[in-house]
């Protein structure tokens, strides 16, 4: 299993959040406020969500490929 912290700056996640329409989601600007505050594990990969979906997704495919 590979453990995944997605990150991006709190002002692309708020205005990401914002922007998107109807969902199942619960996340809110402040949420993302709170998350941010976060400290992971350390035992887990960063993996920056800043940068285009398929950007995000090649690498997180490439970290899963190398636990084979």
């Amino acid at each position: 299993m590979v453990d995944f912290t997605c990150s991006l700056p709190l002002p692309a996640a708020a205005e990401r959040i914002v922007a998107r329409g109807p969902s199942t989601s619960d996340a809110t600007p402040e949420i993302a406020a709170a998350l941010g505050d976060f400290v992971a594990s350390g035992r887990s990969y960063p993996l920056d969500t800043s940068r285009p979906l398929g950007d995000s997704l090649e690498e997180a495919q490439r970290i899963c490929c190398l636990t084979i």
